[in-house]
């Protein structure tokens, strides 16, 4: 017995891996990609590796790896094996109903290949159908063998039982509510829904289902809907007054929005369109005649102005179709002008930016109870800026407001805080029954402040400071005004003033609103290469902020690439190098080589400038703009902590900048406490500094230690801000600091907080101390 024992212990030794009895079960959809992945186990990574559907054939293997870490391709499958998570990955494009099948994953050994069970399964892919506007469709649901008796159902909301639009009661019998049917056909496993008056918002997708215990199984279904023939057969009357002007509103159906309209006086006959929408919501004008087509309306309207006796006849307003275009006949009728002539003076008005201005709007007696109002020109018809309600009553809407003196026949429309985009043309306009009065009004205005609209362009020393001088109109001096990074985010202010003629000072910021020179200026101090980009001045109003565009350029304080480059990293984390060089050597190569100095030893090369190179644990990237390349280490060992030098690959011989790496045991927890104050209601920043080398972990702010669960905030990304609630973080990792900012603060909030770094083993945490006032 003892040599039998023998033998069958060193047969298991020999053989080592054993098949796997678990099988891998994966789904796929018709038509997209399935993934396998085939796990292995240690010291197997150099052998080849195949997948099968003969087990036991080698010779049957549908593709094999020839060497690993290395992209194999055969047909429709890709395969490959990477040692270093031990898994080798096979890729089947564009899945095919009959790939449904068994399959196994295999390890090519000496005496037994190793056997991994596969089953694949492959769901229909999207369908699609089309029906035409009015009519109906029929879809078709096929479902597996074994849920004949389970219940189906129609669903535009995925996941949504309840939104079904039709169910299945019954099995083989026609089951209908409103427009929807459905049949399931349990001996051909199908069921069919059908939709009748089909709608052109019925377009979209749908989802056939098959009701089960646990999760329901949905196929995905498309549906599109043609417009089907709409002419109309109602006919448009509209009036209006020799040398006045009329508009004609043309109603469209739902699903014509894209399609071309234009007016005719002569049916059938598309060149002879006196007018025609070339985009839609896009004003068009050809002479004497206007377009706008208001696609969220589905009405486009034609304005005619000028109108001569000779207009009076049948127009056609059309749609342009494939097969034969839509028409709706409108009848116009011109009126000779027997009452009061229409006024005919132009008004022109000048104002200043920041400033008000009045318009005075006269009309002839008669009209003292017509409603006025005030419109713009050339502008989307029907742009009503202000109307009144009734006469001698002020009416407020806005910056704008009117007034109409009945007793001067004289009503005066008043613009404040005026900008440089209200520069144009209105109408004075006295609303009639049949047409229009109008008076023309050009406005025109002088900038309140010279060069106020323009780009500024700001420029500082790494480790320096910068001043930018931010202009504004006259009438804002007691406006709050701030520095953001993100244009549109009032909450994202940088820093924001509280009182004009004051400093206000936040961290490395600092903001003075000068009320008498109109100029608030902004103060950042310890500029960082990170701190280069777009800024925006803004001063805040009612409606919308005014902005004027800051560029801030960060030159590199160190002027020698020579200088000697000393950083520190932590066991296990990374670490960022900056490699400076001087101008005219942005298209050389640049690498990192250990202190030998042999070009043998190189770490890592630069083949292209401004393009992210990685190999292994290391990466490099080279910013000609701002002459540094930059290289990083992760996984930090003890063993890194050596001497290295950046370098620059030159004609004659390389230039060198030595680096000195030191590495850190693992990060311990921080004794230091950060105290922090704020007012009820306000709002306050907490800057949580960490060592290099933790850029790349997850941060967060929790009142209760120990527990990652409870965190309260968490940064997902770095370099991305985070908002929850009332909590926004911002990882910083060029400074290595994350903020996190509290708004509207409440007494309640006073208490302990950690700033935590969540790491492998123990998080680090550094105790945070906030007292509302």
């Amino acid at each position: 017995m003892k040599p039998t024992l023998y033998f069958v212990t060193c047969l298991i030794a020999i053989l080592g891996l054993t098949s796997h009895t678990e099988a891998i079960e994966v789904q796929g959809v018709e038509g997209e990609n399935v993934k396998i992945d085939c796990r292995y186990p240690k010291g197997f990574e150099n052998y080849e590796k195949y997948l099968t559907d003969v087990r036991y054939k080698r010779n049957n293997a549908l593709i094999r790896s020839k060497k690993p870490n290395t992209l194999v391709t055969e047909g429709r499958y890709t395969m490959y094996d990477n040692t270093a998570t031990r898994v080798f990955t096979i890729t089947i494009k564009e899945a095919q109903m009959s790939d449904a099948k068994t399959y196994w994953c295999a390890v090519e050994r000496t005496l037994r290949d190793d056997y991994t069970e596969v089953k694949l399964t492959v769901r229909p892919g999207v369908k699609s159908y089309a029906g035409e506007e009015g009519g109906s469709v029929k879809i078709e649901c096929r479902y597996p063998e074994g849920f004949e008796n389970y219940e189906k159902y129609l669903t535009d909301v995925r996941y949504k039982q309840n939104n079904a639009l039709i169910r299945a009661n019954k099995h083989n019998t026609l089951v209908t509510d409103g427009r929807y049917s459905l049949y399931d056909n349990t001996l051909e496993k199908v069921f069919t829904v059908t939709i009748k008056e089909l709608l052109m918002s019925d377009a979209g997708t749908y989802w056939c289902a098959v009701e089960r215990t646990l999760n329901d199984d949905y196929t995905e279904v498309r549906l599109t809907v043609h417009p089907g023939v709409t002419s109309r057969a109602e006919v448009i009357e509209v009036h209006g007054d020799e040398g006045g002007s009329v508009k004609i509103d043309c109603r469209y159906s739902q699903g014509f929005e894209n399609y071309e309209k234009y007016l005719t006086d002569i049916r059938y006959k598309r060149k002879n369109a006196l007018i025609r929408a070339n985009k839609p919501n896009t004003l068009v004008m050809e002479g004497r005649y206007s377009l706008y087509d208001n696609t969220s309306a589905t009405v486009f309207t034609v304005a005619i102005k000028e109108l001569q006796m000779s207009d009076n006849k049948t127009y056609w307003c059309a749609v342009e179709r494939t097969l034969g275009d839509d028409y709706t006949e409108v009848r116009l009728i011109v009126h000779p002008v027997l009452g009061v002539p229409r006024i005919q003076k132009v008004i022109r008005v000048h104002g200043e930016e920041g400033k008000s201005v009045k318009i005075d709007c006269r009309y002839q007696e008669g009209f003292e109870h017509y409603k006025k109002y005030l419109t713009s020109a050339g502008r989307v018809i029907n742009d009503t800026v202000i109307k009144t309600e009734y006469s001698n009553t002020l009416v407020t809407s806005g910056r704008y407001s009117l007034y109409d003196n009945t007793s001067a026949r004289v009503y005066t429309v008043t613009i404040r805080e005026l900008r440089m985009n209200d520069a144009g043309t209105y109408k004075c306009a006295v609303d009639r029954q049949q047409t229009d009065d109008f008076i023309r009004v050009t406005l025109t205005f002088h900038p309140g402040v010279t060069s106020y609209a323009e780009g500024i362009e700001a420029h500082g020393e790494e480790g320096g400071s910068v001043k930018i001088d931010c202009r504004y109109p006259q009438g804002f001096g007691n406006y709050q005004k701030y520095l953001t990074d993100n244009k549109w985010k009032l909450h994202n202010a940088l820093i924001r003033s509280t009182k004009p003629n004051t400093l206000v000072t936040d961290g490395r910021y600092s903001l003075y609103d000068n009320t008498s020179a109109r100029v608030f200026t902004v103060t950042i101090k310890d500029l960082q290469m990170s701190d280069a980009g777009t800024y925006w001045c803004a001063v805040e109003r009612t409606l919308n902020d005014d902005y004027t565009e800051i560029r801030l350029t960060v030159q590199a304080g160190v002027k020698s690439s020579e200088k000697d480059i000393r950083v520190s990293g932590t066991e296990g984390g990374s670490v960022m190098i900056d490699c400076r060089y001087k101008n005219g050597y942005e298209n050389s190569e640049k690498y990192l080589i250990d202190a030998t100095r042999k070009l043998n030893n190189v770490l890592i090369r630069a083949k292209k400038p401004n393009t992210l190179v990685t190999e292994g644990r290391y990466s490099l990237y080279d910013n000609t703009s701002a002459r540094v390349f930059t290289v990083s280490i992760k996984e930090l060992q003890k063993s890194d902590a050596k001497a290295y030098w950046c370098a620059v690959e030159r004609t004659l011989s390389e230039d060198y900048a030595e680096v000195r790496l030191t590495v850190q045991s693992e990060l311990t927890t921080s004794d230091e406490v950060i105290k922090v104050h704020g007012t009820e209601g306000g709002i306050v920043k907490i800057n949580c500094r960490y060592p290099e080398g933790f850029e790349n972990y997850e941060k967060y702010l929790t009142e209760v230690r120990y527990k990652r669960n409870n965190a309260l905030i968490r940064a997902n990304k770095p370099n991305t801000l985070v908002t929850w609630g009332r909590y926004s973080l911002y990882d910083n990792t060029a400074a290595r600091v994350f903020t996190i900012t509290i708004n509207e603060l409440r007494h309640s909030d006073s208490g302990t907080y950690w700033c935590a770094v969540e790491r492998t083993m123990n998080d680090d945490y550094t105790e945070v101390k906030l007292t509302v006032h």
